[in-house]
């Protein structure tokens, strides 16, 4: 499959034009290989067809981008951070000072720095991480480093045929969680991925650097998720995947136009 040089659009976009689909796979399953378009592979995040954004290869499926109701997957547990809660110091000055809050709240200004609580920010620090924060919620602020789930129907359903993923293939994969009760949604690159054949179950292990930051009060659980960006999750029309190791991109088109469509890859 041959896609030729890319055509920079500014300096986020790269311009694709292809010529051809992946025969013998699946009818409208293209690739086409990016080696040399003058990017970093690392970055690229998106794609549009014809103007439209292409969908992540996930699970469960869904028809748009936007689609928060395709976090539906249940774990069967979620791992609580081990290294604690605790900034290593609170910045909290007396001054200024505001003396006519309702319920004495937020008199002060009040910063957790550094410490398990503000790793996975940047710059490391929290309103959420300080002592004695104000307002509700679970106090200083953590995320769930990992999870375990089934490969049952109520679970991660394709588990039993991932095969990139398992041989240590490149992923990045991202799960997406609603907070537990639904306050937020995190979003967590995977760092490991361990299948238990004989179980059929899973363990992913979560980055501390990239993701589960979002939100602002943390917990220790999610609630409903679901995963994007694996390969072996390349099932649905719209669907796309990239792989920065041997920059190849996958794409599942919607619809049966002739193949000299142009993409635009953003990065």
């Amino acid at each position: 499959f041959y896609s030729p040089p890319g055509k920079k659009v500014n300096n986020s976009y790269i311009c694709i034009k292809n010529y051809g689909y992946l025969p013998g796979v699946a009818q409208n399953l293209f690739v086409a290989n990016l080696t040399g378009l003058g990017f970093n592979p690392e970055t690229l995040q998106g794609l549009r067809v014809g103007g439209k954004r292409a969908i992540r290869a996930r699970y469960p499926n869904a028809k748009s981008v936007e689609q928060l109701e395709s976090m539906q997957i249940l774990a069967d547990s979620w791992t609580p951070q081990p290294m604690g809660k605790n900034p290593d110091y609170t910045f909290n000055p007396p001054q200024p000072l505001r003396n006519d809050t309702v319920q004495d709240f937020f008199q002060t200004y009040k910063l957790g720095v550094g410490g398990p609580c503000a790793q996975r920010f940047t710059p490391k620090a929290a309103y959420w991480c300080a002592n004695n924060t104000q307002g509700g919620g679970p106090g200083p602020y953590s995320a769930p480093v990992g999870m375990t789930v089934s490969g049952s129907d109520e679970g991660l359903a394709h588990l039993s045929s991932y095969k990139h993923y398992e041989n240590g293939h490149s992923s990045s994969a991202i799960v997406h969680s609603w907070r537990f009760g639904r306050w937020f949604s995190w979003a967590f690159e995977v760092a490991k991925f361990h299948h238990d054949k004989a179980a059929n179950t899973a363990t992913f292990e979560f980055s501390l650097e990239n993701g589960g930051n979002q939100g602002s009060r943390g917990g220790d659980k999610g609630q409903e998720w679901m995963i994007e960006n694996l390969l072996d999750e390349l099932d649905s029309p719209g669907e796309f995947y990239f792989d920065p190791t041997t920059s190849l991109l996958y794409l599942w088109r919607n619809d049966t136009a002739a193949s000299s469509s142009s993409s635009s890859s953003s990065s």
